[in-house]
Order: structure tokens, then C-alpha cells, then sequence
């Protein structure tokens, strides 16, 4: 069921830049996303080790997915939500779905 999700999606365009995050941010923030005017940006924090990189990419791209941007359900939900999916992405979907990046 899954792969039919990513079959239907309709392949989003995004970027994915990898930049030191400040340290306010709290120590557990690794990616961020966000949408506007149509363009979807993944920021990733090039602070961390690569297998926390990976994992926040798969997070940030289960934000677009499962169409965060205008969820207006609790930030809780909504990141438990993305965690989830991110945690259960399969190799293959990540390889789909990195094809809408614009690197």
C-alpha cells in the first residue's frame, strides 16, 4: 500500500541544502521543510553524523508525503506522524521519492 501512495503522489520538485544548524535550536532538530509559493525546501543540519542526516532527510521527505504543509492538526501529531512513516520508509521509496530532488 505504501508504494501505491508514492504512485499517486504527484512528484514533487524540492531542494535539499545541508548547512550547520545554530545550537538554539535545541540539539534535537536535524532537518527542516517547508513550503512556499509551490517550491518545497529540506534543509538538513550538516552538523550531525550522516546516519542522523539520512534519517531527518527521510523524516522531511514524510512531511511531504503525507502533505504536512497545511495539516492543521497539533505539531505533536504531526511530527509522530512524519517519525513514523520515516522510520518504516523503505530503501525503494526513498530512491522514489529522491527523484523530485533538484540537487
Amino acid at each position: 500500500m505504501r508504494l501505491d501512495i508514492l504512485k499517486n503522489l504527484k512528484k514533487p520538485k524540492f531542494s535539499i541544502t545541508y548547512r550547520p544548524f545554530p545550537v538554539e535550536c535545541g540539539g534535537n532538530v536535524y532537518g527542516i521543510s517547508c513550503e512556499s509559493n509551490g517550491q518545497i525546501r529540506i534543509i538538513i543540519d550538516s552538523n550531525q553524523d550522516e546516519r542522523t542526516q539520512q534519517h531527518a532527510l527521510r523524516h522531511e521527505l514524510a512531511h511531504i508525503v503525507l502533505n504536512h504543509f497545511d495539516d492543521q492538526r497539533s505539531i505533536e501529531d504531526i511530527e509522530a506522524e512524519a517519525e513514523a512513516y520515516a522510520d518504516q520508509m523503505t530503501d525503494k521509496e526513498f530512491t522514489a521519492l529522491m527523484e523530485g530532488a533538484m540537487l
